[in-house]
């Protein structure tokens, strides 16, 4: 660079003992000169660390759950995911579907509750499937709200894989029924 990159300096103390990130950067002056600026940045330092770390925690907790955060912004036509689904974003309903991998007959079910909600300011919640990259049908369920601020209208959501909850549900009523059929008294 042209030396005018700000310099981060940390572990400085100062006169109490207090450790300190400081920033320096030189500009120059078009007369010929050159001035120096060193600022705390103390603060910043501090609370990008904090951003970071929950970063990663709520990495951890979506992995964990098998949750993905979306929000799609009408007004440019825009969809953005947390880093754990397969795409990165894109523009239009079919970002939507092909981020989530949403089978055919539940893309339309999606965009109509994605709609609805925008149109209303009521939250969502659906079932839907998607293919996993593996050719399996998964189940997804969606939720949603809108959300108003600095003048636009956003539809934030999260998607979790709910496919192991319904599997199990699934083997619960078959016993059940299983049962049923041997709690009948033979006549």
């Amino acid at each position: 660079g042209d030396g005018t990159e700000p310099v981060e300096l940390t572990g400085v103390t100062d006169v109490l003992g207090t450790r300190r990130t400081l920033r320096a950067a030189r500009s120059p002056v078009p007369a010929g000169g050159t001035i120096f600026t060193v600022s705390d940045a103390t603060a910043l330092a501090e609370s990008l660390q904090t951003m970071r770390a929950n970063r990663d925690r709520l990495g951890l907790a979506l992995k964990s759950s098998g949750a993905a955060l979306w929000e799609w912004d009408p007004a440019e036509d825009r969809f953005t995911w947390s880093e754990n689904l397969r795409s990165g974003g894109g523009s239009g309903p079919e970002a939507f579907a092909l981020g989530l991998g949403l089978v055919p007959d539940d893309v339309r079910r999606a965009e109509r509750a994605n709609e609805a909600a925008l149109a209303s300011g009521e939250p969502y919640e659906i079932e839907v499937r998607a293919r996993g990259s593996e050719g399996t049908v998964r189940w997804l369920r969606l939720r949603a709200d809108v959300i108003r601020q600095n003048g636009k209208t956003l539809l934030r959501g999260i998607t979790q894989d709910i496919s192991e909850t319904r599997r199990r549900e699934q083997e619960r009523r078959e016993l059940t029924k299983a049962k049923s059929w041997r709690a009948v008294p033979a006549a």
